[in-house]
């Protein structure tokens, strides 16, 4: 088999991990730091959108930001799972950033924060929209008329 063909196999599990104890501690504290920041811009895409409800909605599609804080809601659980993951790997000193179950809530956990942000987007653009539409002065039948 060739070379190139066999780097773009999966690797064997006991392939995986096998830096020294300072990559895999700082594998780690990036999968941390990386649970934080998603935590941190769901948790404000919430606050915000919540905060500003009344700007926000036009009466279009609800459900759609339902759904989006839903997913945020339960991005954010997943976060803390996440979190408690690496800090139980770190307390063992356990360090397995790869092929574990910390991997698996870091990927659920950025699935979730994804489809809830593509949710509020679709929410937000269906509103704005409307809002536009609806604008004094905005006649969707007629052309702009030009100042005389």
């Amino acid at each position: 088999m060739p070379s190139e063909i066999q780097s773009e196999l999966p690797l064997p599990d006991d392939q995986y991990n096998t830096g020294d104890k300072d990559d895999k501690r700082a594998a780690l504290t990036m999968v941390a730091t990386y649970a934080t920041s998603l935590l941190t811009l769901a948790t404000a895409t919430i606050a915000l959108s919540a905060t500003f409800i009344k700007d926000l909605y036009q009466g279009q599609d609800l459900w759609a930001l339902l759904m989006a804080w839903g997913l945020l809601a339960a991005s954010m659980v997943a976060a803390f799972l996440t979190l408690g993951q690496n800090i139980s790997l770190l307390a063992e000193s356990d360090l397995r950033p790869r092929r574990g179950l910390i991997e698996i809530l870091g990927l659920v956990h950025l699935i979730l924060v994804l489809a809830g942000l593509a949710f509020f987007a679709f929410f937000a653009v269906q509103n704005a929209t409307t809002s536009a539409a609806s604008s004094p002065g905005h006649d969707a039948r007629s052309a702009p008329v030009s100042g005389r």
